[in-house]
């Protein structure tokens, strides 16, 4: 049972007499909520892109112990209650970069698409995988370690066949380009997210990639400007962990 901090509760009490959210369905209140209170900002509640079945099934992944994968270590870092799989500083991410002329956060997705199938994760206690190495429970059964990528599970930088993802929880809160990868994934089948939080910041492909993930009709959550963010990421999957802090 988590304990929320009183500055945290009585932040919520003034955050809900700022921002009306009481029309808004279970999860998505609780995800809008977090990111409003995470930013102080509530003008986030204008720019969301919400699906309510499908946050209702990330967090039921969550709670099944499903992967979490993350393109920035930053994300991870946010996200302190359940481990994530970062391979953005892993060594074979650098090599792929190259050898396939990606960015190192599109190669990063592109790799963990290969450890995140069939793994478990542990709901608990884990920690985010940082230059390779698989944190506890983050990674399991099989699925690579020390950044090493599962035999045959990649071949000159392309994912093969037999290496789907089924079920993650995906969130990319960095990079428009490792969220373009990610729906390249998911268009060859190789990925079957639960979830796909897609908030990469910046001016140069972040709209465009967001506006792109919507019209796949994956289940995500989204926003419609440039702005984004790890900590908006890192929010998101805490609303789906925690929930209403004052319930």
């Amino acid at each position: 049972m988590r304990t929320v901090h009183p500055i945290e509760a009585q932040s919520y009490r003034l955050l809900r007499q700022a921002v009306d959210t009481t029309h808004l369905p279970r999860r998505t209140r609780d995800v809008v909520e977090r990111i409003v209170h995470t930013t102080a900002d509530p003008s986030w509640l204008s720019d969301l892109v919400t699906d309510e079945a499908a946050l209702e099934a990330g967090a039921v992944a969550l709670a099944a112990g499903a992967p979490l994968v993350v393109d920035a270590a930053m994300v991870g870092a946010g996200i302190t209650r359940y481990p994530s799989v970062c391979l953005v500083a892993a060594p074979e991410t650098a090599r792929l970069a190259e050898e396939r002329g990606l960015t190192r956060s599109a190669a990063g997705i592109r790799l963990a698409a290969t450890q995140a199938g069939g793994a478990t994760t542990a709901p608990t206690g884990g920690a985010s995988t940082a230059d390779g190495a698989v944190g506890d429970g983050a990674v399991r059964d099989g699925a690579a370690s020390d950044g090493a990528v599962r035999d045959g599970a990649v071949r000159d930088g392309a994912v093969s066949d037999g290496a789907v993802c089924d079920g993650a929880v995906w969130a990319v809160g960095n990079a428009p380009t490792a969220l373009a990868e990610l729906l390249r994934l998911a268009e060859a089948g190789i990925v079957r997210p639960a979830l796909v939080i897609g908030v990469p910041v910046g001016y140069v492909g972040a709209a465009e990639a967001k506006a792109a993930l919507r019209a796949t009709g994956l289940p995500s959550l989204t926003n419609r400007s440039a702005r984004g963010g790890s900590a908006i990421a890192a929010a998101a999957v805490n609303a789906l962990l925690y929930g209403d802090p004052l319930s």
